[in-house]
Parts: structure tokens; C-alpha cells; sequence
């Protein structure tokens, strides 16, 4: 297992998703690999993550903040800030993903990741970007 490999894989995830690029989010996948939040979310391939990371578009801006990432063996657990501009508003969640990393011909992937949101809150943003 190649520790770094697979924490940089949550790095740029989460630089993915603010960049709004869908499909080098889902090449971070196995071809046939998962992305699922309970109740609501539960996508496999490539394309069906792709098509999921495209929905954050509705918001003006996001900013993940990737913090703790256990690695042990081919699984990790990983601490996320995200915050969620729209509006004059901002979303935040604190999410926990749970990580099962697979390595390929094209390197290290996630074969899936489960999102836990372990609280959110949702108030007026104090300053917009312009």
C-alpha cells in the first residue's frame, strides 16, 4: 500500500470538486467504482460519478478542506470541511468519507467512498465574493 498515493487521491478529490472537473473526479474512481451517502446517494462507474460532481455547480463556489485520513491497509477514513456558497448563504457539513482504495494500471483509486455527514449547518454568509 502506498500511503501517499492514497491520500493524495482525497487531496485532489476535493481540489475536483471546488475546480468543478467531473471527470478527472471520476477518473480518481475504479471503472467500476462507488459513490454513496446514505439515504439518497449511491452511484457506480465512472460516468454516474461524473454526472453526481456535476451537480455541484448549482453553488457559486465551494472550498473542501481535507483534514485527518487514517490509512489502514486498503481502507481509510477521512475528516472533510465543505463549505457550500449560494446565494447570500453558506452550507457547511463536516463529513467523514470511508475510503476503499484499489490499485490499478492507472495507479492507486478508490473502489468506493461512502460520505457520512456527521452534522451541517446552513447560515448568511458574512461577506460574498464578487
Amino acid at each position: 500500500m502506498d500511503s501517499d498515493a492514497v491520500r493524495r487521491l482525497a487531496l485532489v478529490y476535493a481540489r475536483g470538486c471546488d475546480r468543478r472537473d467531473a471527470d478527472g473526479v471520476a477518473a480518481l474512481f475504479t471503472q467500476d467504482g462507488r459513490l454513496a451517502r446514505e439515504p439518497d446517494l449511491d452511484v457506480r462507474g465512472r460516468a454516474a460519478i461524473a454526472e453526481r460532481i456535476a451537480a455541484l455547480s448549482r453553488y457559486r463556489v465551494t472550498t473542501h478542506f481535507v483534514g485527518n485520513h487514517l490509512v489502514d491497509g486498503d481502507r481509510g477514513e477521512v475528516y472533510c470541511m465543505a463549505y457550500h456558497l449560494y446565494d447570500d448563504r453558506v452550507f457547511v457539513m463536516s463529513i467523514r468519507y470511508q475510503d476503499r482504495y484499489a490499485e490499478t494500471g492507472e495507479g492507486w483509486r478508490f473502489a468506493e467512498r461512502v460520505l457520512i455527514v456527521d452534522w451541517t449547518e446552513d447560515r448568511p454568509l458574512g461577506h460574498a465574493p464578487a
